[in-house]
């Protein structure tokens, strides 16, 4: 039963990866962002000028995909403990 069960928790770590990935690709292939919605939200309404490079930043938008993915899942992975 202990062998059955370990590989059924060795069989889920990939499964539960491919999940987390494939959702954070949705998530960043989707139209708008964190800034967008700010810019929407603000008075003045204006355009991307009217945004800090420091608020982008904020977001992790100025990082390359990798870094935003890595610290996507590792937050993910601090949720769960």
């Amino acid at each position: 039963m202990k062998k059955y069960i370990l590989r059924r928790f060795l069989i889920a770590l990939p499964v539960l990866f491919l999940i987390s990935v494939i959702s954070f690709t949705f998530i960043e292939l989707a139209p708008g962002d964190a800034v967008g919605a700010m810019m929407m939200q603000s008075s003045a309404g204006g355009s991307l000028g009217n945004i800090s490079k420091q608020q982008i930043e904020s977001f992790g938008k100025s990082q390359i995909l990798e870094n935003i993915l890595s610290n996507y899942l590792s937050e993910k992975i601090i949720e769960i403990e």
